[in-house]
């Protein structure tokens, strides 16, 4: 049996975003002197290609392995197997 054939993925100790006040309130979040809004839908990602780069109020906060610097997106984990991304510039384009 693999890792992939264990669905829905693999559960770390942590806090989930899930089950905080600014996640459900869709706040934007600060990693490394920039801004990331909440982008898109729910999605489900491969562990083995993202990194947990920081931590924002309690949440880990995860990127691509392959992504450059500074990351254009970050994702959290929802619940396990469940991921949302947040994105750098985004609320500039909005409405625009």
């Amino acid at each position: 049996m693999t890792i992939e054939s264990l669905r829905p993925g693999v559960v770390f100790a942590g806090t989930y975003a899930g089950a905080v006040p600014w996640f459900r309130n869709d706040e934007a979040i600060t990693f490394e002197t920039s801004g990331y809004d909440k982008s898109g839908e729910e999605a489900r990602l491969d562990c083995g290609q993202i990194m947990r780069v920081s931590e924002h109020m309690g949440v880990s906060l995860f990127a691509m392995r392959n992504a450059d610097r500074p990351f254009q997106m970050i994702y959290v984990a929802v619940r396990p197997g469940v991921w949302h991304g947040y994105q750098s510039g985004l609320r500039r384009t909005r409405g625009q």
